[in-house]
């Protein structure tokens, strides 16, 4: 993909916190109206991703889709991610943390496999999967609720990007300046308007940053979905 971004697109937004999701979800729908964009799908990662992208769907008429990377998580701190599966199975690994943690191959595989398994329940659980094959030439828009290291994110990425979409922008309401500049080398455009130098967990940055629960999730996804027409773009 050709990368387009700009650095002055990171870190514009003076606020330090959002109220919640969907107020990020709005703040970064004006941030993409400015561009003057248009785009064929929406893509949320769930749970959190998908009342962020909600909001932004609506305003951009497009439908909205869901693609199911996972986490891998470190023994005994399953928050600090060791790599990512992607919704094909392929896993992106840190390779420098994975060394120095002394994790085994017999580790990656267990919990890979247990991630995979979720995977498949939540593609079962929840409407509007997405058909990543549907993607070629078409012009998308991924989006979460944040970035901490990046790696569930570049799993999403890059299942996608084998498919040959024509544009594909990322929109994140935070994240470390870092990461995003490494994200945004894979992609065409990166939105994302709070970038602190100090950044800390992405929920240190919602007022209300609660779990969204299965239910919130098919709700969204019907009422930005219901309305209009089924592209294709879903498993």
């Amino acid at each position: 993909m050709t990368n387009n971004t700009k650095a002055e697109q990171f870190g514009r937004l003076r606020a330090t916190e959002y109220t919640d999701r969907a107020e990020a979800g709005r703040l970064l729908y004006e941030r993409i109206a400015q561009q003057g964009l248009a785009f064929d799908l929406v893509i949320a990662i769930p749970r959190g991703g998908v009342e962020v992208a909600a909001p932004v769907a609506k305003e951009l008429g497009c439908p909205l889709a869901l693609i199911t990377p996972r986490k891998l998580g470190a023994p005994g701190q399953e928050e600090v991610a060791i790599g990512a599966v992607g919704p094909d199975g392929s896993v992106i690994l840190n390779d420098r943390l994975i060394a120095y943690l002394g994790i085994n191959d017999e580790y990656i595989d267990r919990v890979r496999q247990r991630q995979v398994v979720e995977m498949e329940r939540r593609k079962k659980e929840y409407p509007y999967i997405l058909h990543v094959g549907s993607v070629k030439s078409k012009k998308l828009l991924l989006v979460d609720d944040g970035v901490a290291t990046g790696y569930t994110l570049m799993a999403a990425i890059q299942s996608i990007l084998r498919h040959e979409p024509a544009y594909l922008a990322v929109a994140l309401p935070v994240g470390p300046p870092d990461v995003l500049e490494t994200l945004s080398k894979s992609v065409d455009q990166m939105f994302c308007p709070l970038a602190p130098e100090d950044f800390q967990a992405v929920g240190t940055y919602y007022v209300d940053f609660g779990q969204t629960s299965d239910e919130s999730v098919r709700r969204l996804l019907e009422a930005v979905n219901q309305c209009l027409p089924r592209p294709g773009f879903f498993a």
